[in-house]
């Protein structure tokens, strides 16, 4: 209900720090940029099967349909958080992969990337494609310098028979302050979990 704006400013009051930009990506542009990387492989911690498509623990590549199953299925796992995690590790293997030597080596196959990326990445007005194009470019990243978070949760509730997690206030407050004064490496070390 809100969209982007509500979003932004849950974000920003619930955090203390201003958000400059937006970017969003829908399921089918997860799916479209997996096929432009010619598949890209994530590490599964829960088993599952859905649409057809199995999941096994363990290093998986996906591509197409298969990448959109495992980022949609939700009943299927125990969670909603293992989804979300999921999500997550999708969008890691993307960034990971798209900003690989690999890929930006080949200044073809980089420039199709960042340009089919910018097609399927809606962005707020003020960040334009060549901002996003020379940001991308300007990156020089492996999988594991990318560390993508949540926040911090308390306890599980049913609230009218649905899951709701509280967040944790103290971990918040945390989190809200690397945010503010750049020391998120120092957070993440902290809390290597997310």
């Amino acid at each position: 209900v809100g969209g982007a704006p509500l979003v932004v400013r849950t974000l920003e009051t619930l955090t203390g720090a201003r958000i400059d930009h937006v970017a969003m990506i829908d399921f089918q542009g997860f799916v479209n940029l997996t096929k432009d990387l010619q598949g890209i492989t994530v590490k599964n911690r829960t088993a599952f099967s859905s649409h057809g498509f199995t999941y096994p623990v363990g290093d998986l590549t996906l591509s197409g349909d298969a990448a959109l199953w495992y980022v949609r299925e939700r009943r299927a796992l125990p969670t909603e958080l293992h989804r979300a995690e999921n999500q997550r590790n999708v969008l890691k293997a993307i960034l990971a992969k798209g900003l690989s030597a690999e890929v930006v080596a080949d200044p073809l196959r980089f420039t199709q990337f960042i340009s089919n990326a910018a097609k399927q990445i809606r962005v707020d007005k003020t960040l334009t494609n060549g901002e996003l194009r020379s940001t991308a470019a300007s990156l020089r990243v492996k999988p594991s310098d990318i560390t993508l978070i949540s926040a911090p949760l308390g306890k599980e509730r049913r609230v009218n028979g649905q899951r709701v997690y509280t967040v944790d206030r103290v971990r918040l407050a945390e989190l809200s302050q690397a945010l503010r004064t750049d020391a998120m490496a120092e957070y993440v070390k902290k809390y290597p979990q997310g």
